[in-house]
């Protein structure tokens, strides 16, 4: 198998777990424990074809190491939903 491209930029949050998956060399199924999930939803997720519930957000931060949202903490709404994600 050829290597996967890694220098791409991520637009979503599947993209984000893609590229940070391919540099740690792993697959999806080596990456789904630390998320928590099966290696399909993983798949689901890089493909854009579902999006990870809220739930699942505290474990994809921890293995991506940052926050893929950008930051927008201008509301009382918009800080509770960063919270939210962060926990």
């Amino acid at each position: 198998m050829k290597p996967k491209k890694t220098d791409f930029e991520p637009r979503t949050i599947g993209e984000h777990i893609k590229k940070r998956r391919l540099k740690l060399k792993l697959t999806q199924a080596q990456a789904s424990p630390q998320l928590g999930v099966d290696p399909m939803t993983i798949l689901n997720w890089e493909k854009g074809k579902t999006t990870p519930p809220m739930p699942y957000l505290p474990a994809i931060h921890r293995f991506l190491g940052y926050d893929p949202f950008p930051p927008a903490t201008t509301t009382i709404a918009e800080r509770l939903i960063a919270k939210r994600r962060q926990e």
